[in-house]
């Protein structure tokens, strides 16, 4: 079957929906058709309500990439689409060093990024910054995981004393000291009991658009 005839519901209740889970995610219909490799055309005609009897494939990907269900999309019995955990919040380098997940779902204005697993509320994502290019392009996710061991060669987020911002390093191990790289190598530092480890970076997405 190419076409959702199954479900009884109005198509406004699911552009609604849509329309809703675009909008806490922080993105816009010309990333969301990218991420799910469809015509931003066809996205536009169902968001718009052009298209009267959309294809349940075109649903089922929305529904995949904002960890849900198609049901739940035609779904207007509750306020919110439960998009399950597999999201992180995309939060400040200020906010780092006092992440709270909690916190973040009641923050009406936080976006989020799909991962691939349930965050059980130590999973966060940072926007790089200009000054980390070439290793990482302007307008790279980096999804940093807090409960993960920092190893020899990891790049971890730290937050060093009386500084606003926490920043990336290279953890580097050398018998009984524990350096901090810069991400280029030309300068580092040994890590003190004053420097916080926040989170080793376990994936990097860079965003095209």
């Amino acid at each position: 079957m190419s076409a959702v005839k199954d479900y009884k519901f109005s198509n406004t209740i699911l552009i609604k929906n849509i329309k809703k889970l675009i909008l806490e995610y922080g993105i816009n219909e010309l990333e969301l058709s990218k991420h799910i490799q469809i015509p931003q055309s066809t996205l536009n005609k169902l968001l718009t309500g052009n298209t009267k009897d959309p294809k349940i494939t075109v649903i089922r990907k929305i529904a995949d990439y904002f960890s849900t269900s198609i049901e739940q999309l035609y779904d207007d019995t509750t306020a919110q689409v439960n998009m399950g955990k597999k999201v992180a919040p995309i939060i400040s380098w200020q906010e780092c060093a006092s992440f709270d997940y909690e916190s973040m779902t009641q923050k009406k204005n936080t976006a989020w990024l799909p991962i691939e697993y349930e965050n059980n509320g130590h999973v966060f994502v940072l926007k790089s910054k200009p000054v980390m290019e070439p290793r990482f392009p302007n307008n790279t996710h980096l999804v940093i995981n807090t409960r993960v061991q920092p190893n020899d060669g990891d790049i971890i987020v730290v937050q060093y004393p009386n500084v606003a911002d926490a920043t990336v390093k290279i953890f580097s191990i050398n018998g009984y000291d524990t350096y901090l790289y810069n991400l280029n190598q030309s300068e580092y530092s040994i890590l003190s009991e004053r420097d916080k480890v926040i989170g080793v970076l376990t994936e990097s997405r860079f965003n095209y658009i």
